[in-house]
C-alpha cells in the first residue's frame, strides 16, 4: 500500500516540508516527486515541439505533392512552335518561349532555370527527404508520448 507522512520543521523563517511516499518501489522524497514532475514537464515540452515540427513537415510534404501534381501536367519542353496571328487575316510561324521554364533554388543563393520535368525531378528528391522526415517525426512523437505516459503524465 501507499503511506504518506508529512513532517514540518521550522528553521527560522523557512519552513521545510518533507513528504515520504512508501510504495512497492521504496521511499520517494518530495524532491524526487518535484524532479519527476519536471521530467514529465520536459517530456511534454519535447512532445509539443516535436508535434509542431511534424505538423510543419507534413505541411511541406503536402505543398510539395501539390506542386508535383502541377509540374507533372506541364509540357516537358521549354518552347513551342505556333502560328502567331498577324492582324485579323494572317498568321505567321513563331515560337512561344519561356512557357514552362522555372527558376529552381539550389540553395545558398544559387538558382537555375529548369524545364518543368527537370524541376519535377528536383522536387521529387526534396519531397522524399521531407516524407522521410515525417516518418521519423511520427516515430519520435510516439516515443515521446510513451515517455510522458510512463512518467505518469497524460499524453
Amino acid at each position: 500500500g501507499t503511506k504518506y507522512r508529512t513532517d514540518i520543521h521550522d528553521e527560522g523563517s523557512i519552513q521545510r516540508v518533507s513528504l515520504l511516499v512508501s510504495s512497492a518501489q521504496g521511499m520517494v522524497s518530495a524532491e524526487d516527486l518535484l524532479r519527476s514532475n519536471a521530467t514529465v514537464s520536459s517530456f511534454k515540452e519535447a512532445l509539443k515541439a516535436e508535434e509542431d515540427r511534424l505538423h510543419q513537415l507534413e505541411k511541406f510534404g503536402k505543398e510539395y505533392d501539390d506542386l508535383a501534381d502541377l509540374l507533372a501536367t506541364l509540357p516537358a519542353k521549354t518552347n513551342h512552335k505556333v502560328m502567331v496571328p498577324f492582324g485579323s487575316l494572317a498568321f505567321m510561324p513563331g515560337h512561344l518561349i519561356h512557357t514552362n521554364e522555372l527558376l529552381v533554388h539550389f540553395g545558398d543563393q544559387y538558382y537555375g532555370e529548369k524545364s518543368s520535368s527537370q524541376a519535377l525531378e528536383v522536387l521529387e528528391r526534396r519531397a522524399s527527404v521531407v516524407h522521410a522526415g515525417v516518418e521519423v517525426g511520427r516515430a519520435e512523437v510516439a516515443v515521446l508520448r510513451g515517455r510522458v505516459k510512463a512518467a505518469g503524465g497524460a499524453p
